[in-house]
């Protein structure tokens, strides 16, 4: 088990698709000069000096989350509910992460809502459901009696991921945006995820001058990622990184589909 002191700044940690996790651990540190403290089984547990808005413009990950507690020691039997919500309720400061998660994602209008999630991959000696009241249990008079649950939408949500062995609680701070983006007006089934996109954008290493080309370019993922990962940086004279972005289709419905979702940017090939 992970602990932290009081005045201590809780950890982080990010979901990432298996495989990407040192990508995502690099985009963490370059990006947000977070400190990695360690990866695998699609999570990135990091700290940061201060925790803002920043998090949420990381491009390779799926979710963000304020750290709760974390093991690499569940038994895989149902002794380990007991330990769940034992975790839940005693190992973190809820109120401090709902201080910092209303700084980061201010609170919408309305009477609060809340959300539990519980992911589990594995077989144990308990289900899925147990689990998730297992952490409810943890919770109860940690978050405002006012507040009411909600299936979605939700203005704050707590997510516990078992992973075999593996479990980790923490409060999102994060929403659907960030793995879905807003730039997606078309959709098409089966399309790159824009995280995957992200990541084969930052290993090709993009240089000024440099032609980005996506022959097979569908709702225009790869492309936008690429522009996207380029936006903003300066040449050594100062002036903006001038790249060309190409894309193709031999369905001319989804190179439309394309041109939709890439004008707001510019690129227009």
């Amino acid at each position: 088990m992970a602990t932290r002191s009081p005045s201590e700044t809780p950890a982080c940690y990010a979901m990432v698709h298996h495989g990407l996790e040192n990508i995502a651990a690099d985009e963490i540190a370059q990006s947000l000069g977070g400190d990695v403290k360690r990866s695998g089984n699609g999570i990135v547990v990091f700290r940061l000096d201060e925790i803002d808005r920043g998090v949420l413009t990381l491009r390779t990950t799926e979710d963000v989350f304020l750290y709760g507690w974390g093991t690499d020691a569940l038994s895989y039997r149902a002794k380990d509910l007991e330990q769940i919500e034992r975790w839940t309720a005693r190992d973190v400061r809820w109120d401090a992460l709902l201080k910092i998660h209303h700084a980061v994602t201010p609170k919408p209008k309305g009477k609060p809502t809340y959300r539990l999630v519980a992911q589990m991959t594995g077989t144990h000696g308990y289900r899925r459901i147990d689990a998730l009241k297992a952490m409810a249990r943890g919770l109860a008079g940690h978050l405002p009696a006012s507040w009411r649950p909600a299936e979605e939408n939700a203005a704050v949500e707590i997510w516990l991921t078992i992973h075999g062995a593996m479990a980790i609680c923490g409060m999102r701070l994060s929403d659907r945006d960030m793995r879905h983006r807003t730039y997606k007006y078309e959709h098409l089934p089966a399309s790159i995820r824009p995280t995957v996109a992200a990541a084969m954008a930052r290993l090709a290493d993009l240089k000024p001058g440099q032609v980005v080309l996506d022959p097979m370019c569908g709702a225009g993922t790869l492309l936008a990622e690429a522009y996207l990962s380029t936006r903003g940086k300066k040449s050594i004279e100062g002036k903006d990184w001038q790249l060309q972005f190409l894309g193709g289709d031999l369905d001319r419905s989804h190179a439309k589909f394309a041109q939709t979702n890439l004008r707001q940017f510019g690129i227009t090939d």
